[in-house]
């Protein structure tokens, strides 16, 4: 009867797509890498789960506050114009990647727009992409390390110029943050 209806309508009868052959097990621990479906919290509401779930990479596990959380890298759809990656993005395109992924359209990661999420269930999307949907095949994991270290290095050496900035007295200080940049 489904059949018939689906054949009806110009569609085929097919069971979903699953992850691709050589990608982990959906039921183990996510790791390095992985990619999953989730609500990513804002940069103003680091607390809370975002409002839409989207695909992102595993950059990182860690401990904060004795509690468990991910560094993850948000996907952002790529569009057929989008200039060049720069050094700290790493696009996933192409048939097999995006199999090996789970994901259903090219994508850029950003190792710049690196967000922290913690392991509660309310940040995971429900139903069927619970945990990671695929996983990076090695070289695009190599690229997207690259990325990482790339943009930690750039982290750091804002951080150092703040210092440099507010040793020399080119801050003010807030009485909500303690002391912070003035932007110039």
């Amino acid at each position: 009867m489904l059949s018939s209806l689906l054949s009806a309508l110009g569609l085929k009868d097919e069971p979903p797509l699953g992850p691709a052959p050589g990608v982990r097990s959906v039921a183990r621990a996510i790791e390095v890498g992985d990619v999953l479906h989730a609500y990513v919290p804002r940069r103003d509401a680091p607390n809370r789960p975002g409002v839409i779930a989207m695909p992102c990479v595993v950059l990182g596990r860690d401990v904060s506050q004795g509690r468990p959380v991910l560094l993850v890298a948000p996907l952002r759809a790529l569009s057929k114009d989008a200039p060049a990656p720069t050094k700290t993005e790493v696009d996933l395109a192409g048939a097999e990647a995006l199999k090996r992924t789970g994901i259903n359209r090219p994508a850029r990661a950003d190792a710049a727009d690196q967000r922290i999420l913690p392991m509660d269930p309310a940040f995971f999307a429900t139903g069927a992409r619970v945990g990671a949907i695929g996983s990076l095949d090695d070289q695009t994991f190599d690229r997207m390390r690259d990325a990482y270290r790339i943009a930690r290095q750039s982290q750091a050496m804002r951080q150092e110029s703040r210092q440099i900035n507010l040793r020399a007295g080119y801050g003010r200080v807030s009485a909500r943050r303690g002391v912070e940049a003035e932007a110039l």
